[in-house]
């Protein structure tokens, strides 16, 4: 059956053969699927897109696995929206198990929680953060500002709490 689905992609592996194979997540269900990706005219994926990027996908659904797997080839792929505009602080503290270990692009608003605990990554109605890891990183001049951070998010089983470890912050224009 041919299918146009879209999501946030959360995992991506490159083959030595020139596919490739993609997670898309549909975040408000929680449902993902898998896409198998062969190489056509336009760029694989792995060239244009990163993990929280929303892609568009245009292939063939199977239902033959456990898992359903849609086959495309790399024509059939765009990307739809950035991470930084597609992936949320709520999104992410909602579904971070599909972005453990993986490196994210994110918007929102950097600062300090209320409870002395450090410096904090908002969503931008305020309303759900992450905590910041910062070694080597002063973001001191953009508390209150609205930034777009790349860092690994991970889980502190010491804290039970999602930490990101930035690798940079920049400045909204």
């Amino acid at each position: 059956m041919d299918v146009c689905v879209s999501g946030l992609m959360v995992d991506l592996w490159e083959y030595e053969s020139g596919a490739e194979s993609f997670v898309l997540a549909e975040m408000d269900k929680g449902r993902t699927v898998r896409v198998v990706s062969s190489p056509a005219a336009r760029p694989q994926p792995s060239r244009y897109a990163d993990v929280g990027d929303e892609l568009r996908v245009q292939g063939e659904l199977s239902k033959t696995g456990l898992v359903p797997t849609i086959f495309a080839n790399s024509d059939g792929i765009t990307l739809s929206t950035e991470s930084e505009d597609a992936l949320t602080v709520e999104i992410l503290a909602r579904n971070w198990n599909l972005f453990e270990g993986d490196c994210v692009r994110i918007g929102g608003v950097l600062g300090i929680d209320g409870m002395g605990m450090g410096t904090r990554l908002f969503g931008y109605n305020m309303n759900c953060s992450l905590s910041l890891s910062m070694e080597g990183i002063d973001a001191s001049t953009y508390l209150g500002e609205r930034v777009t951070v790349t860092g690994i998010l991970a889980f502190d089983q010491g804290t039970l709490s999602l930490v990101l470890s930035l690798r940079g912050i920049v400045l909204d224009s």
